[in-house]
């Protein structure tokens, strides 16, 4: 006689928090979970929105800078800084912060910083989770562009 053979069912959901400061941007910060029914455990990934509300357009990473500015050089060192002092064994995935565009795809503009989102597995294990590091306008302050969409915050 074998044992009972597994009920389990696949699932999907998303959640979303707004994290935008007073004004004219618009920031949301999307969180899914799926289980495919025999996977080990669930996955989950980060999408993010950005919006100029007043220009009516999406807002780009690269806009809120000045041009030709390090400006992933100066995220990836600031998020490594903070990664690294977090027991999360951020050594063995540092990769997942080096300044590429890719691994800065999920930002957002909080009214203390600006929010980087990395995925699990992208700077931790599965285990310690979606990492998040909130890079404040401060440390960027020679990079933003007076006049984008950090403009306000650097005045």
């Amino acid at each position: 006689m074998g044992l009972p053979p597994i009920q389990a069912t696949s699932s999907f959901d998303v959640r979303y928090q707004v994290v935008s400061p007073p004004g004219d941007i618009l920031s949301i910060n999307y969180q899914t979970e799926g289980y495919i029914a025999g996977m080990a455990h669930p996955y989950h990934l980060i999408y993010t929105f950005n919006y100029d509300l007043d220009a009516g357009k999406d807002i780009a990473l690269s806009d809120l800078f000045l041009p030709n500015t390090d400006y992933l050089g100066a995220l990836s060192k600031y998020c490594a800084a903070q990664l690294n002092t977090r027991n999360i064994d951020f050594q063995d995935f540092s990769q997942g912060a080096d300044p590429t565009a890719d691994n800065y795809k999920n930002w957002n503009i909080t009214p203390d910083g600006l929010m980087i989102t990395f995925d699990e597995y992208q700077v931790a294990a599965y285990v310690a989770g979606p990492q998040t590091v909130t890079v404040p306008y401060s440390e960027l302050k020679s990079l933003i562009d007076p006049n984008g969409a950090l403009g306000s915050f650097v005045k």
